[in-house]
């Protein structure tokens, strides 16, 4: 029996919940009364009919002129206000600066790349550009080149020194110049495939310097031993 009465006692509730949100309301004024009524931007004209649900609905005129039908508990517990031009006035008095997450229109990307805001530029994502295209076209006083692409000396979001390259190849060799140069000293050494260990080019076996093809001699037959050996042992003995 008490769950029964909780049941019940929670049934009510509901039903209480849904009077005051207003899905009965529009029982307590009738829609002749409600004709000539302000509901925020909207003025109640005249009764039209009912919606597939079976609610009453009131034609209304919204203060931007336009004129369309609406349900009737949506206009007084204040669901409906406007035909849509409210929400689109607060929107607008919300954009850029006055914005509370506005952070002066730079951010970083998930990329790593500095990204300012730039609505009218010609290489923009969603009204945002990248910093350091923007800054290396203001040096060059042009577009930049099809194919040419932005080395950058330290790190992405360091804009201060970038190298405008001329192809996609060029700026890789960039990065591997570079890579050798924190890990050994020297811009000219490559690193073995094998061991990752820079060294000397003469001490190197490069077959193509751009696809990765560099290892020590030593460190290739050892691999190759090695693979040899793994594959020897999963040959199956028919003797046995």
């Amino acid at each position: 029996m008490t769950e029964l009465r909780k049941y019940q006692e929670k049934t009510v509730n509901m039903v209480r919940d849904e009077i005051k949100k207003g899905n009965k309301v529009n029982q307590v004024m009738k829609r002749k009364e409600m004709v000539g009524k302000r509901f925020g931007r909207l003025t109640g004209l005249c009764a039209n009919g009912r919606d597939k649900r079976g609610n009453k609905l009131l034609k209304c005129e919204c203060d931007c002129g336009n004129i369309k039908s609406y349900v009737i508990y949506k206009l007084l517990n204040g669901t409906s206000k406007s035909c849509g031009c409210l929400k689109m006035d607060i929107h607008a008095s919300r954009v850029r600066e006055k914005h509370p997450n506005w952070r002066g229109g730079k951010h970083i990307n998930g990329a790593g790349y500095v990204m300012i805001y730039s609505p009218e530029y010609h290489r923009m994502h969603h009204n945002y550009a990248k910093e350091h295209i923007v800054m290396a076209e203001k040096v060059l006083g042009k577009h930049l080149p099809v194919g040419a692409e932005i080395h950058h000396y330290q790190e992405k979001i360091d804009n201060n020194k970038l190298v405008i390259c001329q192809d996609h190849a060029y700026h890789m060799f960039l990065h591997v110049r570079t890579r050798a140069f924190i890990a050994s000293g020297d811009v000219n050494y490559r690193k073995c495939k094998y061991c990752k260990e820079y060294d000397d080019p003469k001490n190197l076996f490069i077959s193509d310097i751009y696809s990765g093809v560099i290892y020590h001699r030593k460190c290739n037959n050892e691999y190759q031993k090695n693979r040899n050996s793994y594959a020897i042992k999963r040959i199956p003995n028919k003797h046995n």
